[in-house]
């Protein structure tokens, strides 16, 4: 790597951390612990997308437009999601938090991240097959199970409010024969995750 190169992208990492605190101090979104190559890559992509040369005029334009915040979490937040999508963190929670949670009358569960909902699906489930998700229930109307779920990309909880049917006949063709027969047998109780 020549020294220009080398200065480069010693300016970009300053621009990355200003950046950063820039989206924190003005949205509250906090990026500041996000894998450093992976915010590189995402943030030179929305630079191509929003016609800036610089990190610096990105930033500017975040902060004096609008309309960009929402449409640069597209290219921040990562969109990958499936069902049981990390095994060993359903393990855990199976192993080590449902436990303490079956001493609790009734649960709140808040599903951050929640990406085209398969993180809230899978939960469900899990929480079903232990028993559990009945006590997620609304304490007014005991019929309506309830899970929060919220995503920074809006454009993300949008399509799965409005494409849930056809989000899980998509995830049932994924599945194998014993986990399309869970997602089935959940699938009355989490259509109405939703219709909050």
């Amino acid at each position: 790597m020549d020294a220009e190169k080398i200065a480069e992208a010693a300016a970009f990492d300053i621009e990355l951390r200003l950046f950063i605190d820039a989206v924190y101090l003005r949205y509250h979104y906090d990026f500041r612990g996000y894998a450093q190559a992976s915010l590189k890559r995402r943030l030179r992509a929305a630079m191509l997308h929003f016609g800036c040369a610089t990190l610096t005029r990105l930033q500017e334009r975040l902060l004096h437009e609008p309309a960009v915040f929402p449409r640069l979490l597209d290219y921040l937040t990562v969109q990958v999601s499936e069902m049981f999508r990390d095994p060993r963190y359903f393990h855990a929670l199976r192993e080590s938090v449902v436990p303490l949670l079956r001493t609790w009358p009734s649960l709140k569960v808040w599903v951050a991240g929640c990406s085209t909902g398969e993180e809230a699906y899978s939960l469900a489930i899990l929480l079903r097959e232990e028993g559990l998700l009945e006590r997620t229930a609304d304490m007014f109307d005991r019929r309506s199970i309830l899970l929060a779920v919220t995503d920074a990309g809006r454009a993300l909880l949008h399509e799965l409010r409005t494409r849930k049917t056809a989000f899980l006949a998509e995830r049932l063709e994924t599945l194998e024969p014993g986990e399309r027969a869970t997602l089935e047998r959940a699938a009355d109780i989490l259509e109405r995750v939703l219709e909050r």
